[in-house]
């Protein structure tokens, strides 16, 4: 029985059709459910810009930025390049981040589930999300086949394709 569902979420149409597919095992089952997001600290303006404007995020972060502007940019790279420290620009990464789990959490409630967690973490996608995936003792990882990333494989996102080759529970990839 899966007690813990750990599901990664970057953003993308198949991540959120994961969020969906988690969440209604979890509902189903009473499972608990782990909302995971591997924040974009290296990840080039290009898979950022995508996230972002896929998800309408770029005017919530620019609101949540402390930065003022007479309008807000009209795509992250501008956001992005508008940045005046590094700090500024981790503070965005968080906030896309952050909005992106609640947005999560708030899908996974409507579909039944009680007990969410959300949790952002560095690293690299793959490896992060199996280092979160042993730390909170997840019998499943659910995650969406391909997600923003440019490297394009034949079958698989390399994200999904590493998870799921080196997980130590069982991995569901949704198309």
């Amino acid at each position: 029985m899966n007690k813990n569902i750990l599901v990664a979420t970057d953003g993308s149409e198949t991540a959120s059709q994961a969020v969906d597919f988690a969440s209604e095992i979890a509902a189903k089952f009473g499972s608990a459910l782990t909302i995971g997001h591997v924040l974009h600290r290296s990840s080039d303006i290009d898979e950022l810009a995508h996230m972002a404007e896929a998800e309408h995020l770029i005017k919530h972060a620019a609101r949540e930025a402390p930065m003022t502007y007479e309008a807000p940019p009209a795509t992250i790279g501008t956001l992005f390049t508008d940045m005046h420290s590094g700090v500024e620009t981790a503070r965005l990464i968080t906030l896309i981040g952050d909005e992106l789990l609640a947005r999560a959490e708030r899908r996974a409630r409507e579909i039944g589930v009680e007990n969410i967690a959300q949790r952002a973490v560095n690293g690299k996608p793959a490896d992060a999300i199996l280092d979160l995936a042993e730390e909170i003792g997840a019998d499943m990882i659910v995650l969406g086949h391909r997600g923003l990333g440019r490297v394009r494989t034949l079958v698989q996102g390399s994200v999904s394709q590493k998870v799921n080759q080196h997980a130590a529970c069982t991995v569901v990839s949704v198309r």
